[in-house]
């Protein structure tokens, strides 16, 4: 195997593009975000009176994890609701990008349900999380860069780096989160 670092071939690499996109939450989302804040904020009033007890850390933790989740979908927090605008505006740049133009994506995210898109668009998709034992992990990576029909290489809380050279770009679902370091 070949390994080069970064430092020899980054002349040879192409500019990186960097591209944010907001998306407004849905009526759900922002309940469940509105609501989740409230708790937090309450508790960091009393932080400011006193130390919390551990319970209260314990709900502060829980409280600032379900604001993070309900940005992302409502139904990571309530476990019913379906889809999300986020996951409706990448299936369509899947959509463009991989169906339309046959180009080939990696997606990061912290949660199985915000990194199943590419699934019921006619894509050919690859998933790696941590359930893939890791004897299975190569074969998974190396059918996403042989595998024309393979378009979409999904990847979560797996803790695993996945190859990108294979795809024409990456998604962070989850912008704090990254399973390529962010780079």
């Amino acid at each position: 195997m070949l390994r080069r670092d970064r430092a020899l071939v980054r002349d040879q690499l192409p500019d990186r593009i960097e591209q944010c996109r907001d998306v407004a939450m849905s009526p759900p989302q922002i309940e469940i975000h509105d609501e989740a804040l409230a708790t937090a904020v309450r508790l960091a009033q009393i932080l400011e009176r006193r130390p919390l007890t551990p319970v209260e850390q314990n709900r502060m933790m829980a409280a600032l994890q379900r604001t993070r989740m309900a940005c992302n979908a409502a139904g990571l927090v309530d476990k019913t609701t379906q889809g999300s605008p986020k996951l409706d505006k990448l299936a369509n740049i899947l959509d463009r990008d991989c169906q339309l133009a046959g180009l080939k994506a990696v997606v990061f995210s912290q949660w199985a349900q915000m990194a199943s898109s590419g699934s019921g668009m006619g894509l050919g998709c690859g998933r790696l999380h941590g359930g893939v034992p890791s004897v299975k992990r190569g074969d998974l990576m190396d059918r996403f860069r042989d595998d024309e029909a393979c378009q979409v290489f999904v990847s979560w809380s797996c803790g695993a780096w996945v190859r990108v050279s294979s795809a024409s770009w990456a998604c962070r679902v989850v912008c704090w989160w990254s399973g390529c370091g962010g780079r």
